[in-house]
């Protein structure tokens, strides 16, 4: 009997027989390695969630999910940020539900201990599926709705660390801020007892500067430099004298750490 899927040959008087691989369930041509986990998270027209009810399959951000459909559980799925009528296609995304009211966007996961140029807002680097690697989604150039960030310590695979905090942005965030970092005005502590003082020299003061490659900024005045979440980790500034390492960094400084916003 020919097994399925061979392709049998006669050369010279004898058989033999090529085995091909089977093409997987969703129709795309199979793949190798890690290239075939990042094909699982290319924009398809009918991808959704079918073990859910129609109206939860997809939508527009993780905050509309969760918005109308309560109790989703955290992980990927498929939004449409300008929905089925924008020129957008729809692409997946992984949804933190329960953290702090839940819908958040997840946008930067640092991993390893290389720094990374293909990492920051406007940046599309990595795989949801390999916790392993550094992963930046770049938002911004898909008309993303967000006005709140999360940032802090990152656990094992897309859980958190010890300390979190949620940002309250401006609505102009991504528009206004690609050369220059924004003051922030308030921090909430998310998890964890830690809350920094913004006014006393904290690294977590200013958000922004969207256009730099490398890093997603924090800093604790409005110029642009090499500090904030990097492909490697938090790589935020040295401690300075009288100021609390809560205050100064978040407890933050030299931890893998992530971002969602909503």
């Amino acid at each position: 009997m020919r097994p399925r899927g061979a392709l049998w040959l006669t050369l010279l008087g004898a058989s033999c027989h090529l085995v091909l691989p089977h093409a997987p369930p969703d129709g795309r041509p199979p793949e190798r390695g890690l290239d075939r986990a990042a094909a699982l998270e290319r924009p398809l027209p009918d991808r959704g969630r079918p073990d859910l009810p129609p109206s939860c399959q997809k939508g527009t951000s993780c905050r509309d999910l969760a918005e109308r459909c309560a109790g989703l559980a955290s992980g990927s799925y498929e939004v449409d940020p300008d929905g089925p009528a924008g020129p957008l296609p729809p692409f997946v995304v992984h949804c933190e539900m329960a953290l702090d009211g839940g819908g958040w966007t997840l946008v930067a996961r640092s991993a390893g201990s290389a720094f990374s140029d293909s990492f920051g807002w406007r940046v599309d680097a990595g795989s949801l599926a390999v916790d392993e690697q550094p992963y930046s989604l770049d938002l911004l150039s898909r008309g993303y709705p967000f006005t709140q960030a999360l940032i802090g310590a990152r656990g094992a695979g897309k859980e958190w660390g010890a300390n979190v905090y949620r940002l309250d942005l401006p609505s102009d965030f991504a528009t206004a801020y690609g050369g220059v970092g924004v003051a922030l005005t308030a921090i909430h502590a998310a998890k964890g007892t830690c809350v920094p003082d913004l006014g006393n020299q904290s690294m977590l003061r200013y958000l922004g500067c969207t256009s730099d490659r490398g890093w997603f900024f924090l800093r604790d005045h409005a110029v642009c430099e090499n500090f904030g979440l990097m492909a490697h980790g938090f790589s935020i500034a040295a401690g300075v004298s009288g100021v609390t390492p809560c205050d100064r960094w978040g407890q933050l400084q030299n931890k893998h750490g992530m971002i969602f916003v909503r």
